[in-house]
């Protein structure tokens, strides 16, 4: 890295902690303006300007139109929200987690969506001759297009944001597996069908794995719960109890998220 480009990402850095100190002053002291906030943070008053008119153009923070001061925004508690559901989602997923694995001898993970890519947020591990050659490290981004965990998951989203990932991750992508594109539709279709997916061995794990997602009151994608059995002991009928296990759990994991 050249001394500009070291520079450019020190004052990127700076620019991120400024504006945290920004927001985490207007969350403990609602109600205040501009020349209080720059002065209680020992910023000048342009820095700190610019700072909440961006907050302020992703609903972060809020300015009242008559006295000018400024409150935390709707997107802060959009945020907050949603760390409170994944914070309770691998809480409440984890029992019926450890329940599959120690019923069918597999494993399993929570996958979450995020930026279009899957990312395990949780893992539970079988005995030990149940357990694949290898895991990919807790928040690893997996393209949602490879794997039984992340096509359920892509079956869960609109043709239209379908179509972008195709697009983006496949199409215009030199590392895309060599995906066969109408498959991979005709397989979306058949997930949406069934209401979970079963891939073998598309990770290169040596395993047979069965998802099933977590759809919320609103129709959106929560999570996906994948459980990946070893594929020497994936019979028909060791399937069948998984499905049966994985959808009575997403029920009643839905139920206690949503209550």
């Amino acid at each position: 890295m050249n001394i500009h480009n070291r520079n450019e990402s020190t004052n990127s850095v700076r620019a991120v902690e400024r504006a945290c100190e920004v927001l985490y002053y207007i969350a403990e002291h609602p109600g205040k303006g501009l020349t209080e906030i720059a002065a209680s943070l020992s910023l000048p008053k342009a820095t700190v300007f610019r700072i909440l008119r961006t907050l302020k153009s992703y609903a972060l923070v809020d300015q009242d139109q008559v006295t000018d001061l400024y409150s935390i925004g709707k997107g802060f508690f959009r945020l907050g929200s949603a760390a409170l559901t994944q914070m309770d989602l691998v809480k409440i997923s984890m029992p019926y987690m450890q329940d599959i694995v120690a019923k069918v001898g597999a494993n399993a993970t929570l996958n979450i969506l995020q930026n279009k890519y899957r990312v395990v947020v949780s893992r539970v591990e079988g005995e030990e001759r149940f357990r694949l050659y290898h895991y990919l490290p807790i928040g690893t981004p997996v393209p949602l297009y490879v794997g039984a965990g992340g096509k359920v998951i892509l079956a869960s989203l609109s043709d239209s944001q379908i179509d972008e990932i195709i697009r983006e991750q496949i199409e215009e992508s030199e590392n895309s597996f060599n995906i066969d594109i109408a498959k991979l539709r005709a397989e979306i279709a058949q997930i949406r069908k069934d209401g979970y997916a079963i891939t073998l061995d598309e990770m290169g794990l040596g395993a047979r794995s069965i998802a099933e997602p977590l759809i919320s009151p609103t129709h959106n994608i929560i999570a996906s719960i994948n459980i990946s059995f070893p594929i020497g002991n994936a019979s028909e009928e060791k399937s069948h109890e998984v499905i049966r296990l994985l959808q009575k759990a997403i029920s009643e994991i839905h139920y206690y998220l949503y209550r």
